[in-house]
């Protein structure tokens, strides 16, 4: 029986496949999640580790994946809206609702979750119904942005209180988890990203989750605690504001959804270049986290057959393609900016060349390395990261000459006015000067590339 409080998700139509058809990853996916207990149960009793994980959502924080807004230009795009979006007055008035409301104390766990949808329901002008699905288990509001063809974008899991019937946070996972086995069909097909929402008392906070390879799930920056000063609902109101053109997104997105193509790799698949032709490209493998060994397709005319493209937050394109035309660093053919601060750079595919870990290096090599050092240096600039996994060396044998090719130019930058990020890992021999935040030096360049020399047989 339906209550009208709810609605049953079927399983629908599934696919015939014989028994001898080797599996595929989705496949198997799909039966590691079936062994998985109800939402509930998983909320109380979770727990995985670095090893295999099932759900790529930090915990541990090894347990970690490509980013959702790499995954999804959505995703990319609310988090550029958090920074840059005008809350208006309906904003900011239902950020004080829903403070109001979350921030008072209930019996039961059902009257905030129901109070909750309320306040949903009427900012973000959706159905927001509980959905029941086969195992039994029930979620406090759920968005279909077509509701004909029943795509999740939004669920929202509600505790009473901190520390009552488990993690909420895991449990709205789980739910995600139950809406792609009753859907196989539809995630083998599409990406399916939706938004999370978790109330634990009055606090609230967003995630972004998609099916890529695995359930991968990125939390938002930080909880909200609507129990607050009221000083604080301003920020609130953006973050909403955000949220709430975001959903229009999702649903256009949804009104003709894109089949995942390598859902397993980043979504852009192709880059303009300067004189704006386009190079159109589909991803062969990994070469590090977020770097790509891409092949160009027919059309892409003039092009190497395979590039690297690299997915990064930062990068100095200009002093990059000045060291280029250097020769000491990798051709650039192309770049743009992703939504979510995120910069892909499409560049030359270096295949008959090692990094300088793979080789033995010698006096040769070494004095081509710190030329290319000079080289750097004389225009101005510093590369801040000279490891030897950062130089690629072609070297055919004594009678020719080495060349070398320095990559991840991601700290580069003009000498005493460029600083290393807060991130710098202290297991890393560097000058004594070099520190977290401090100015990049071309000193600290040639103490890293002195520090080569004690691998060389010289």
């Amino acid at each position: 029986m339906i209550h009208p409080s709810h609605i049953i998700l079927g399983s629908g139509n599934k696919r015939k496949r014989e028994a001898a058809e080797e599996e595929t990853g989705h496949k198997r996916y799909m039966k590691d999640l079936g062994i998985l207990g109800c939402p509930s149960d998983l909320a109380r009793s979770f727990k995985q580790s670095s090893h295999e994980p099932i759900f790529l959502n930090h915990r541990p924080l090894s347990s970690s994946g490509i980013p959702t807004e790499l995954l999804h230009p959505i995703f990319g795009e609310f988090l550029d809206l958090c920074q840059n979006a005008e809350p208006t007055v309906e904003d900011f008035c239902f950020v004080n609702v829903l403070s109001e409301s979350m921030s008072k104390y209930y019996d039961k766990e059902t009257e905030r979750a129901q109070k909750f949808r309320d306040c949903f329901k009427d900012y973000f002008h959706i159905n927001f119904p509980c959905i029941e699905f086969d195992d039994g288990s029930r979620t406090d509001g759920t968005w279909f942005p077509n509701p004909n063809d029943n795509f999740i974008g939004m669920n929202a899991e509600v505790k009473k209180e901190p520390g009552t019937g488990g993690n909420p946070h895991i449990q709205n996972i789980a739910y995600y988890k139950q809406y792609l086995l009753q859907n196989q069909d539809r995630a083998e097909k599409f990406r399916l990203p939706c938004f999370l929402i978790q109330v634990n008392g009055p606090e609230l906070s967003i995630s972004t989750a998609i099916y890529g390879n695995k359930i991968t799930v990125d939390p938002y920056h930080y909880t909200l605690s609507l129990a607050c000063p009221r000083s604080r609902f301003e920020d609130f109101a953006r973050i909403f504001c955000a949220l709430k053109k975001a959903i229009v997104l999702l649903q256009q997105y949804y009104d003709d959804p894109t089949p995942a193509s390598q859902r397993e790799f980043p979504y852009p698949n192709s880059v303009r270049m300067d004189d704006n032709k386009e190079i159109r490209f589909k991803y062969h493998s990994a070469l590090g986290p977020l770097v790509f060994v891409v092949d160009t397709l027919e059309n892409s005319q003039n092009f190497p057959q395979k590039l690297v493209v690299k997915f990064t937050q930062q990068y100095p394109v200009p002093l990059h393609q000045h060291c280029a035309k250097l020769y000491i660093a990798p051709e650039i053919y192309g770049h743009m900016r992703l939504p979510g601060n995120w910069y892909m750079i499409v560049m030359e595919y270096l295949s008959d060349f090692q990094t300088l870990a793979e080789c033995t290096p010698n006096n040769l090599i070494m004095d081509t390395i710190k030329n290319a050092t000079e080289q750097l240096h004389s225009a101005g600039y510093v590369h801040g990261d000279l490891r030897s996994t950062n130089i690629l060396i072609h070297y055919l044998n004594t009678a020719s000459l080495p060349t070398v090719r320095f990559v991840d130019w991601d700290w580069a930058g003009e000498h005493g006015q460029v600083k290393y990020p807060i991130s710098i890992n202290p297991a890393i021999i560097r000058h004594d000067s070099a520190r977290a935040l401090g100015p990049i030096l071309k000193e600290h360049d040639q103490f890293m590339v002195s520090q080569l020399g004690f691998k060389a047989n010289i």
